[in-house]
């Protein structure tokens, strides 16, 4: 089964990232998404990663001192293939473990688009 969303630390949702970037008009909501936001002692780090098709995927990385938060830093970085994308599991700290599992399910998918 895919597990289509994944959040961690301060973020439990799509709304939760448009709403803490600040982004207007908000982004429709991806069909898959793998997303964290961790905030101690007045510092925070985000990181967001999301595909409207599960083929091309989009970035979006900010951090934050304790007088501003991640408003108005919502910049695409471009658009990545999978492949670009399993090199980069050094931006999720933490959650690495749960990155490489979430990419997984692409790379089988591509397996059997491949193999079709």
């Amino acid at each position: 089964m895919v597990k289509k969303c994944c959040y961690f630390g301060d973020f439990g949702s799509w709304a939760d990232i448009m709403s803490d970037f600040n982004v207007k008009p908000e982004l429709e909501e991806p069909k898959f998404v793998f997303a964290f936001y961790n905030y101690e002692d007045y510092e925070g780090f985000a990181a967001v990663v999301y595909s409207y098709d599960g083929t091309n995927f989009y970035i979006n990385e900010a951090s934050h001192c304790s007088c501003e938060g991640l408003e108005n830093q919502w910049d695409e970085d471009g658009e990545y293939t999978l492949e670009e994308l399993i090199k980069m599991k050094n931006i999720f700290s933490k959650y690495a473990e749960y990155y490489e599992k979430w990419l997984k399910q692409f790379k089988k998918r591509k397996l059997k688009k491949e193999e079709s």
